[in-house]
This record gives structure tokens, C-alpha cells and sequence, in this order.
């Protein structure tokens, strides 16, 4: 059980390069993607004032970490949640529950609905933790998305088709 830890949100503006190194140790347990490589779609996906959600040990070690960038779906702005990633050593305790709680608390403060990409073996888990998955035709940045999208609101679901500004 985790018992003491700290929840952080960073604007990526403020972002140190030690921090960017955890978050990106933190990616690569989930993602076999080089350092460079996920550096690289880090700063083309995540802009200025968008955030990283970081919880951490007192020891100050990251133990689960997702982004929170402002996009556009159908002319609207939302918040989409990305990289939702858990340390492995506490896996399965938690962890990614109370990242997508804090979100959807953050999100309904300032009045933004949440929107998440993927894969299809995650649903069940984001179903758990509210979500909705949106079953018709998705438009990302002028292109046919096939991938799971999800929303904190099921109101996206009276549409016949959504567009997405942005990927995140």
C-alpha cells in the first residue's frame, strides 16, 4: 500500500531536464522507444502551457506520470490525457486509478471534459475509472483515427463523427 506521496502538476514550460529524464525512464518502461525518440515526440506533441500529472515517492521517485494537453474535438476545448504510464515495481496497487481520479477532478474544475487514445485492451480500465468509449468516425488532424478514443462524458457519443485538432 502507498502511503505517503506527493502529486504534482508541471507546466511543461517549467519542465527541468532532470525531471524530463525520469518521465522518460518512467515512458520507456511501457514504450521500447529510444530516449531521443521519445524526447522528440514529447516536444512535437506537448506545447507550452499543457501539464504533466506526476506522482511521486518521498524518496522522490516517479511512480506514475500521464500529460494533460489542451486540444480542440469539434470546435471545443477538452483536455486530452496521454502517456497514463506506472512504475512496474508498483504496478496493479492503485496507482493508475488515482492518476485518472486527479484528472477527471482537475478537468471538472475547469469545466473541460477529458478525452484519451487507446489501445483496445485498456478499455476495460478506463471504463472502470468513467470513461466512455466513442464507437464512430474519429478525424485526427485532417486524417481517419482507428485507434480507441474515450471521453469522461458520454455526450460525445450524440455525434456522428468528432475531429480532433491536435494528436497528444
Amino acid at each position: 500500500m502507498l502511503n505517503n506521496f506527493t502529486v504534482n502538476f508541471v507546466e511543461h514550460s517549467e519542465v527541468s531536464s532532470t525531471l524530463l529524464n525520469d518521465i522518460i525512464s518512467l515512458k520507456q518502461q511501457h514504450w521500447p522507444h529510444s530516449y531521443n525518440s521519445q524526447l522528440d515526440w514529447i516536444n512535437k506533441n506537448l506545447n507550452s502551457n499543457d501539464y504533466h500529472l506526476l506522482l511521486m515517492n518521498n524518496e522522490g521517485e516517479l511512480l506514475g506520470y500521464m500529460n494533460l494537453v489542451h486540444r480542440i474535438v469539434n470546435g471545443n476545448p477538452v483536455l486530452g490525457v496521454g502517456n497514463v504510464c506506472i512504475n512496474n515495481v508498483v504496478l496493479n496497487k492503485g496507482i493508475g486509478t488515482l492518476l485518472m481520479q486527479i484528472s477527471k477532478y482537475y478537468s471538472n474544475q475547469l469545466l473541460l471534459d477529458l478525452v484519451l487514445l487507446c489501445k483496445i485492451e485498456l478499455v476495460p480500465f478506463y471504463k472502470k475509472c468513467g470513461f466512455y468509449q466513442y464507437h464512430k468516425k474519429v478525424f485526427m488532424e485532417e486524417k481517419v483515427f482507428d485507434r480507441c478514443i474515450m471521453f469522461s462524458n458520454d455526450s460525445y457519443n450524440l455525434e456522428n463523427s468528432i475531429t480532433i485538432d491536435r494528436n497528444f
